[in-house]
């Protein structure tokens, strides 16, 4: 049987083979013909050759981040640009509250997710929250109350040993100390008849907490003197975060303060809005911009008998009014 070809690929063979046998030979060691000035034609890039050395730093992302496929879909700032070609990443100050909705409008864009520690860690730390005030309530709470009965029935001990000596004076004073404790935690104890008196005013100071104060438990036996006299910052005494969330932590925050040192200064720690961490990563072979969402950390020295409430510290971050960040930041963050 005689098998019939289609006429095409016959056409298309011919061509070929016409093309391929009019090609111009050039003899070995010939030089080559230059066209005409003004029609030069371009070189065609290589793809398969490297991009200038000197533009790629160690973090493989080149100077003008050339070498990045979708850099265009960002507005970055100039010197956002410069740490992300130095590191490979760069966080910019956000305006989100929230994670998610960071996470949302990529999805939207679309952008490469970048899912961050810190996006976890948000949950987890809404998950510690719940389990520290469970652990307070149910554990440390009644454990400060046995405390409390312990160091006061000890103090009693020790005052009725001691009076009519040299060291009953500080012994009343420890009574009265730890009778504070102990009636913050739990109002239905009964004050040691010794010490009644100061403990009640030490109480109503405490109760409208209006700031510095002499304190009449600290100066048992003194002759308060203004400036000599010790004082307390009764303002402290404010339950914050979620101490305000029952009555059970608002007595174990009170009591927990009492026995705390009101002078000098800590170091607070804070975060503020989610900032957006931008990361050179490579999709499919090829380096992209992936964004996600990262704390924004602060800390700083405040005074211990001034303690930032949560709702201070909103305030502060709406007003704009938060302490700079801290110095080693800058390697990494731009504004």
């Amino acid at each position: 049987m005689l098998r019939k070809w289609p006429l095409i690929p016959v056409i298309i063979i011919l061509s070929l083979t016409i093309t391929a046998g009019c090609r111009k030979q050039i003899p070995p060691g010939a030089a080559k013909e230059t066209p005409p000035i003004g029609q030069e034609t371009p070189p065609t890039p290589d793809p398969t050759e490297p991009v200038e050395p000197a533009l790629i730093g160690k973090s493989g992302v080149a100077a003008d981040l050339g070498n990045i496929t979708n850099r265009d879909m960002f507005r970055l700032s100039e010197a956002a640009k410069s740490l992300l070609a130095e590191n490979g990443f760069v966080v910019v100050s956000g305006r989100h509250r929230e994670f998610f909705p960071l996470y949302e409008e990529n999805r939207y864009d679309p952008i490469p997710q970048l899912v961050t520690t810190d996006s976890l860690l948000h949950t987890y730390h809404l998950f510690f929250d719940f389990l520290l005030r469970t652990v307070e309530t149910e554990g440390l709470a009644p454990e400060l109350e046995k405390l409390n009965a312990a160091m006061l029935a000890q103090s009693r001990e020790q005052y009725a040993a001691l009076k009519g000596t040299a060291w009953e004076n500080a012994a009343r004073r420890n009574v009265a100390f730890f009778a504070v404790g102990a009636k913050l935690l739990d109002p239905s104890i009964t004050v040691p008849a010794e010490v009644e008196t100061e403990v009640e005013e030490e109480l109503a100071l405490i109760a409208i907490h209006e700031g510095i104060a002499l304190s009449p438990v600290m100066n048992i036996g003194g002759d308060f003197d203004p400036l000599d006299a010790l004082k307390e910052d009764y303002s402290q005494y404010i339950p914050r975060g979620h101490y305000d969330r029952s009555e059970v932590l608002q007595a174990y925050f009170k009591s927990m303060m009492w026995y705390t040192d009101p002078n000098g200064f800590v170091l607070e720690e804070a975060i503020g809005y989610i900032d957006e961490i931008y990361a050179a990563v490579p999709v499919d072979g090829k380096l992209r911009i992936a964004k996600g969402g990262v704390y924004s950390y602060y800390e700083f020295t405040w005074p211990l008998n001034d303690r930032l409430t949560d709702t201070q510290w909103r305030q502060m971050l709406e007003a704009q009014t938060t302490p700079p960040r801290p110095e080693w930041t800058k390697a990494f963050v731009v504004p």
